[in-house]
């Protein structure tokens, strides 16, 4: 795993925040993919310590793959696939809308 951290300490509406960024390569010498993913975190800074931490997360976006979508053989109709696919990769963003697409496969 490789990971990386930044704080916004820049005056802003939302208040500091803390990015972190974190690489997985898959351990099997087949795969030997990696995953990407970012996750937003409320940067809290304490006025009796001088010191900052990590608050509550708020938000998390999986870059690569773009979703958890699992990949399933040549016989299963292409449409079907294509609305899992998209059902997977918008279920963050619109559960709801994720949930008809989910529906339309079965």
């Amino acid at each position: 795993m490789h990971e990386n951290s930044t704080v916004l300490t820049k005056e802003n509406k939302e208040g500091d925040k803390e990015l972190y960024s974190f690489f997985v390569v898959c351990p099997n010498e087949d795969c030997n993919k990696y995953t990407l993913s970012i996750l937003l975190f409320n940067s809290i800074y304490s006025d009796t310590t001088g010191k900052r931490k990590t608050g509550e997360m708020t938000q998390r976006w999986d870059l690569i793959p773009p979703s958890n979508a699992k990949v399933f053989p040549d016989y299963i109709p292409k449409p079907v696939i294509t609305d899992y696919e998209e059902a997977c990769a918008i279920l963050n963003d619109s559960p709801k809308a994720s949930a008809t697409l989910a529906r339309r496969c079965l």
